[in-house]
């Protein structure tokens, strides 16, 4: 095993800590050579109650709600890729998932075989990490390799 990464798998959501995990992995794979993967990770919104006053086809809302969270998604993803490759990183592989961001990050991470997962973090308080839980926090402890928790602000890197 080399501490070398031969595949790295970087998480985004479009955020300024994200941007920052993708800017750290593009740096690292161009270093190593490393097979880059982006992966965005949504979920779709939970089903609507049947019975809403006022809508005639409640299901028919929640279809078009569902579908245009998918194409916002799908648009992220390119976006983020479109900008890796803009600035001059290369990219192998693009994954949109639908799930819990933390556990479908570890599995794809696991599926890919990636050596290192790179990951942003808000830096949440304690509190909010509570309640909604932290993406980066449960990539670490579900993810099958090493995981790199970006965080700090523009010079961390």
């Amino acid at each position: 095993m080399s501490i070398v990464p031969a595949k790295i798998l970087v998480a985004t959501d479009g955020s300024k800590d994200a941007n920052l995990a993708v800017g750290v992995a593009v740096d690292l794979s161009e270093r190593t050579e490393a097979e880059l993967h982006v992966v965005h990770a949504w979920r779709k919104p939970r089903a609507l109650p049947l019975a809403r006053p006022g809508l005639a086809y409640p299901s028919l809302e929640a279809i078009s709600h569902h579908d245009t969270r998918e194409r916002e998604a799908e648009r992220l993803l390119e976006e983020q890729v479109g900008m890796i490759r803009d600035a001059g990183g290369n990219v192998a592989g693009a994954h949109l998932r639908d799930g819990r961001p933390a556990d479908e990050i570890a599995a794809l991470a696991q599926e890919l075989e990636a050596d290192l997962a790179v990951v942003g973090s808000r830096e949440a308080g304690p509190v909010k990490r509570l309640v909604t839980g932290s993406v980066s926090e449960g990539v670490k402890r579900l993810a099958p390799c090493s995981v790199l928790v970006v965080r700090g602000g523009e010079g961390v890197w």
